[in-house]
């Protein structure tokens, strides 16, 4: 089995990953994704922002003019939004522009480590973010438990 590794590492170490793959990974795993965030987020955006205006419209008489301030619901979306989309180019971006660069043999073991974990703590940050803004599924996960240890949640 040893030999079998050996050869790999070999193998490995005589062809080196052409560059375009490296490219096409980072285009594939982090340009595409991050383009497709935006599309989506925004036409999120967009429809949450004209069901604002519907609702403020009902809302106000005819005779009084519609303000087109962003409200407070709309703000927090966006900082949301916003959120979720930095911290998932802060965990991922690093690691694959450092593997299409080469620059795995340059950086120290310890800035490496650190590296590899990001992207880990990038989808743990969103995780546990998505269960705690999904209050519907945090309904769920209390009263699951309540029920599970048969206490009463009042």
């Amino acid at each position: 089995m040893p030999n079998l590794i050996l050869s790999v590492q070999e193998c490995i170490s005589e062809h080196p990953t052409p560059y375009w793959i490296s490219i096409y990974t980072f285009i594939i795993l982090i340009i595409l994704p991050t383009i497709l965030n935006i599309i989506f987020n925004s036409l999120i955006f967009i429809l949450v922002r004209s069901s604002t205006r519907r609702v403020r419209a009902l809302a106000i008489t005819r005779t009084s003019i519609v303000n087109s301030n962003y409200s407070a619901r709309d703000i927090h979306l966006l900082k949301h939004i916003l959120f979720i989309s930095v911290v998932f180019l802060l965990g991922y971006v690093p690691i694959y522009t450092i593997r299409m660069l080469y620059l795995d043999a340059d950086v120290i073991f310890w800035a490496s480590q650190l590296i590899q974990f990001l992207p880990v703590l990038s989808g743990l940050i969103i995780i546990v973010d998505l269960f705690w803004y999904n209050r519907d599924l945090t309904q769920y996960i209390k009263d699951s438990i309540f029920k599970c240890l048969r206490l009463n949640p009042n």
